[in-house]
């Protein structure tokens, strides 16, 4: 009797001990499922020996910036635009000093604007534009100007003979010559040679005409001046100018 108390304790205690083992030991289920979990764990803490100082992130890339050669190019191209001087002005000292030297102008209208008579002025006024008259010496307009011809770019324009209105090569030529005459009056210049027109003229009054026809008539005078004379003759606005400077 006693032996089978004694077995059916120990019996009863090693059941109690292994029932209270199996609760502590998790099932082959629950294991893989802790496995994964530690593992998640593990991967989340970075080992020493991965962890790096902490770096300054990649900037945007910018635009591209010029280097140090370009930027002392750009530097220099710069200060030489900066130290390019204006256009040169002209000197009002200077500018003064050459009106000063005007002695005589006049100009006449061009009332008559057919482009021939036109293009025979503007011929003739370049022939005799910065011409110079030494002191004693004697102005010929026909000598200066030359023949009036085709070949040289004259083209047939109205002319006044013997009272009538016609047409002729040089046409128009005779404003320039008044224009001169005029000019020429005005210096007290000493006339030597000088034509009327036959009939009435637009562009100057009455007797301060002067018509000139090439190896018929001429306007001619002489520098009584002590010094040399230059002519400046421009058509321009409708109008012919002359003048007479000294030099």
């Amino acid at each position: 009797m006693s032996r089978k108390i004694i077995s059916t304790l120990v019996l009863s205690i090693f059941l109690f001990t292994a029932c209270k083992t199996s609760k502590n030991v998790p099932e082959q289920g629950s294991m893989e499922k802790i496995i994964p979990k530690q593992e998640t764990t593990e991967k989340s803490i970075p080992k020493q020996s991965e962890v790096k100082p902490s770096e300054p992130k990649p900037s945007e890339p910018k635009p591209s910036e010029p280097n140090k050669n370009q930027q002392q190019s750009q530097k220099n191209s710069g200060s030489k635009a900066q130290v390019q001087k204006p256009a040169p002005k002209k000197d009002p000292i200077k500018k003064q000093t050459n009106e000063n030297k005007i002695l005589a102008s006049f100009n006449t209208n061009i009332l008559d604007s057919d482009p021939n008579r036109v293009n025979n002025i503007r011929l003739a006024a370049k022939k005799i534009n910065s011409f110079t008259l030494k002191p004693g010496e004697i102005f010929s307009f026909n000598e200066v100007v030359g023949k009036r011809e085709t070949k040289t770019g004259y083209k047939s324009a109205k002319i006044l003979v013997n009272g009538e209105t016609s047409e002729d090569v040089g046409g128009g030529i005779c404003q320039l010559s008044s224009t001169i005459y005029n000019t020429a009056l005005k210096l007290n210049m000493e006339i030597i040679e000088r034509h009327e027109h036959s009939g009435d003229v637009s562009y100057i009054p009455d007797g301060k005409d002067a018509a000139v026809s090439y190896g018929y008539k001429d306007l001619k005078f002489k520098n009584n001046k002590d010094y040399s004379v230059k002519f400046l003759v421009s058509v321009k606005s409708g109008k012919v100018y002359v003048s007479i400077l000294k030099v």
